[in-house]
C-alpha cells in the first residue's frame, strides 16, 4: 500500500475565557476581523478556518489547517495584531 505524502498543518487552539474576555460581542467582532484577514489573505495557504465556543462559553476554539508550515507562518504574520487580544 502506498502513501501520498502531504504537507498539511492542522492546528486546534484552545482559549479559556475569563471574565475579561466574556464580552461576546466584541470577542466576535474580533473573531471576525481574524476570519476576514485570513480570507483576504491566504485563499492559497489556508484550507480552513474557523472558531467556536463549548456549550458552557468557557472556552473559545480555532481550528485551522493550512497546506504546509509556510502557510502558518503567513498566517501568523497576518493575525498577530489581533492576538494580543486573547
Amino acid at each position: 500500500m502506498a502513501f501520498n505524502q502531504d504537507n498539511y498543518v492542522s492546528m486546534y487552539t484552545v482559549w479559556e475565557l475569563d471574565d475579561e474576555m466574556t464580552d461576546f460581542e466584541q470577542l466576535n467582532s474580533l473573531l471576525e476581523k481574524c476570519i476576514s484577514k485570513t480570507t483576504d489573505n491566504e485563499a492559497e495557504t489556508c484550507i480552513c478556518y474557523g472558531f467556536s465556543y463549548d456549550e458552557g462559553n468557557e472556552h473559545l476554539y480555532c481550528n485551522d489547517t493550512y497546506v504546509n508550515a509556510r502557510g502558518v507562518g503567513i498566517h501568523m504574520q497576518n493575525v498577530s495584531e489581533y492576538m494580543s487580544n486573547f
